[in-house]
């Protein structure tokens, strides 16, 4: 009774006024805002469904009972303000990125031929759990071989054989804070000589992209990773030409988004309360904002996919790689994964 009445009073106030209200769904359940938006055109296209959304019935509420209300988008306003990281905002970031690498690296370490994706990521869960985060980011994706290069595939059915490679990529929420970290590694612990030439040439390359990140206009970061890919290209021997050609086409993406395209796209995805963190379209990075770097290079043919991601923070003079701890390069991987184990330490 007391909230209804306190229902009409509230909108007998805001008859005739404007009211900021968010428009956009909510993400629910380790979900991000365009899946948001996807389930909201899919519920609009269902003859069976079509249900408002909690924010739209919440507008129609209000409309009823309060004559003359107007209202106005709040999305784009707190969108903006999550451009930006607080002090407090990149903390929380900066534990989120050391429990999701430190469940990363601990899955490299048990790591076996003959494991099911599942158990890798029940490794990770272990670890969020244990350093007290309240949830994941968003569902797993921890794809060995060819389940690689589906995207978004989440299913952790299969059983990892010796020789395949493993895409991990999986984060905690901690504190309603996101991460987003990628690696891939062999399940063997070694890469056969194939698969170091095509990621050793992959890691050069996406290093000339993170090191290209500063304040500035997103379009000069570009042409400086352009160039500097072009170096690494220049000096590089393959000894499978599909690896060069991959490599190719990978450079050639780049180059062409360098001529065409501005903002968002074409760097990486913001990361924030959300693992694709809300966003306001933008021509240059600015000190305090926080996205992730995940270029995949690909043999389409052969379904072999490769992606790693790390997340970065803009700084006044450059960028802070708040996941450098986890290892990236060839050596540093292999030396990882010789180390012991969850299941080893765990005598089983």
């Amino acid at each position: 009774v007391q909230a209804r009445a306190d229902f009409d009073t509230v909108a007998k106030t805001l008859a005739g006024r404007t009211v900021y209200t968010p428009f956009r769904d909510e993400t629910r359940g380790a979900g991000t805002p365009d899946r948001a938006a996807a389930h909201k055109a899919a519920r609009e296209a269902d003859p069976w469904d079509q249900r408002p959304s909690r924010e739209e019935w919440f507008r129609q509420r209000l409309s009823s009972a309060a004559p003359g209300v107007g209202f106005k988008d709040l999305d784009p306003v707190i969108d903006a303000m999550r451009m930006i990281k607080s002090p407090r905002e990149i903390a929380m970031m900066r534990t989120s990125t050391r429990i999701a690498g430190e469940a990363l690296m601990e899955a490299m370490r048990s790591a076996r031929p003959g494991m099911y994706e599942y158990e890798l990521e029940a490794i990770a869960d272990y670890v969020y759990k244990k350093n007290n985060a309240q949830g994941i980011a968003y569902f797993a994706l921890v794809a060995s071989g060819i389940n690689a290069s589906w995207p978004h595939y989440h299913a952790a059915q299969a059983q990892i054989k010796d020789g395949q490679m493993v895409l991990f990529d999986y984060a905690p929420d901690y504190k309603y804070y996101a991460s987003d970290v990628t690696r891939d590694f062999p399940i063997s612990g070694r890469f056969s000589p194939d698969q170091a030439e095509l990621y050793g040439t992959y890691v050069k390359l996406y290093k000339a992209i993170m090191t290209s990140v500063r304040p500035g206009k997103v379009s000069d970061i570009f042409t400086d990773i352009v160039q500097k890919m072009d170096a690494i290209m220049a000096s590089a021997v393959f000894k499978n030409p599909k690896n060069r050609e991959a490599a190719e086409r990978f450079v050639d993406g780049y180059r062409t988004r360098s001529a065409s395209t501005r903002g968002y796209a074409s760097l990486g995805h913001m990361v924030g309360m959300e693992a694709h963190d809300a966003f306001v379209p933008y021509e240059e990075l600015k000190p305090g904002m926080i996205f992730t770097i995940e270029p995949a290079m690909t043999i389409p043919e052969d379904r072999v996919y490769i992606r790693a991601e790390d997340v970065l923070l803009v700084t006044e003079n450059g960028y802070e790689n708040l996941s450098a701890f986890v290892p990236i390069e060839i050596e540093a991987i292999e030396k990882l994964m010789a180390e012991p184990g969850i299941t080893d330490r765990a005598g089983r």
